[in-house]
């Protein structure tokens, strides 16, 4: 089929990677539930154990950024995916609260420090006109894989924890090597050839105005992408709507993704960017805002098709987009401060939405994500010229900077 059609070796290795590492992602989904079982922690304590491994993530991912641009994409990817592994076992024996606090941490720490690496490599290795396909099919795989875990915690969960911590970190661990074995020399792109001297730090990414309107923007996305797992759930619950109206919520989604999503760059080809971007936040804006059709499941149901949609184009475009912003030598620090952003989005979008939800109600609530999405649309609406130009001169620079056989080399 055209649309898995001519992307470069290291791309697959890339996408089996993802694939792999999210079939064994059992920790994430069963770690809240093996805390509440043991009975060590109280609802707080598990609440806030969870936090601890959000703020590992968001400071794993900026450090890790900038590693992946000193270092290279190998050496980080190598050392994230080693040492998740080992923190997932050390999960099995332990129920100490100050213990579970410091893994907790640690693992948050450890499992964003390699992924600004393992995203920005994508860029490194397809060519720029497919940047878009290539994170969408990563989108894909990612879906796939969380899609088949799922399954496998739903028969498993009841009497087999450890064992799934002990497979995540297999399957980690296999992920780590697949990425380091597959992933050319020319993914630590700008290490050999520049000291760290020569290199600008952290503060040139948060000086740069088109980028850090770009991660503004998306704070906004993420914001409305966090409600699916926080206030959506809580709407329903507050509605007598059981977990398994959700779960068939959850199926839409993951279901849309897997069957739809490798064919939207292809929808998408012929629009620019921005203005992509900009309909995708106006439809996930929309969709959320038509959750105000519940309580009950066709009107949930309608709400997540429409926000779906929305989600798929943001998945695919903003990636590609950003790395065309971005300067190549510096594509992990940007990545970094990216995930960083979208991060604490993940954080504060519960925190806003339940507060809403409570004090306001669902109807200012869904009616305020709407607005937000139509928000979101117009500033990447205003930003197109500017994001368009600055695309346009790194482009002009990049092809005046690169060697000769660079061409060639990410076919390899």
């Amino acid at each position: 089929m055209r649309v898995f059609r001519g992307l470069t070796r290291p791309f697959w290795y890339l996408w089996m990677a993802t694939l792999i590492n999210q079939m064994g992602a059992f920790v994430l989904l069963t770690l809240t539930f093996a805390l509440a079982r043991n009975g060590a922690l109280d609802a707080a304590g598990i609440g806030i154990i969870n936090g601890l491994r959000g703020v590992g993530s968001t400071v794993g991912a900026l450090i890790g950024g900038i590693c992946a641009d000193r270092w290279g994409r190998r050496k980080v990817i190598a050392l994230g995916y080693t040492t998740s592994a080992v923190l997932m076992l050390l999960l099995i024996p332990v129920w100490s609260a100050p213990v579970l606090g410091f893994l907790a941490v640690a693992l948050g720490v450890s499992g964003a420090f390699s992924q600004p690496a393992a995203i920005a490599a994508v860029a490194d290795v397809v060519p720029a006109d497919d940047t878009a396909r290539a994170y969408s099919l990563n989108t894909w795989a990612t879906n796939i894989g969380l899609a088949g875990c799922s399954a496998v915690v739903g028969i498993f969960s009841d009497k087999h924890i450890p064992l799934l911590f002990t497979l995540d970190a297999a399957t980690t661990f296999a992920a780590g090597v697949i990425l380091v074995i597959g992933l050319p020399q020319r993914t630590d792109a700008g290490v050999e050839t520049k000291s760290d001297g020569d290199r600008p730090g952290i503060a040139y990414v948060f000086r740069d105005r088109v980028f850090v309107g770009f991660v503004a923007v998306g704070f906004i996305s993420g914001l409305l992408l966090s409600q699916q797992g926080s206030s959506l759930p809580l709407d329903m619950a507050l509605h007598h709507v059981g977990p398994r109206v959700y779960a068939a919520i959850f199926m839409i989604n993951c279901g849309m993704i897997i069957a739809l999503q490798p064919y939207v760059p292809n929808i998408l080809r012929k629009l620019d960017q921005s203005v992509a971007l900009a309909c995708g936040a106006a439809i996930l804006g929309a969709g959320f805002g038509l959750s105000t059709l519940g309580p009950g499941f066709a009107g949930y149901a309608v709400a997540a098709v429409v926000w779906t949609c929305g989600q798929m184009v943001g998945s695919c475009v903003a990636p590609s987009l950003m790395m065309k912003l971005v300067r190549s030598d510096l594509r992990g620090s940007y990545q970094g401060v990216a995930m960083m952003a979208f991060t604490v989005s993940s954080a504060v979008g519960p925190i806003v939405g339940g507060y809403c939800l409570q004090e306001a109600g669902r109807l200012p609530l869904w009616g305020g994500c709407a607005v937000a999405g139509l928000v979101g649309a117009a500033l990447h609406l205003m930003s197109r010229q500017q994001r368009n130009r600055r695309a346009a001169q790194l482009a002009s620079r990049d092809e005046q900077t690169a060697p000769p056989s660079a061409s060639t080399a990410s076919a390899q």
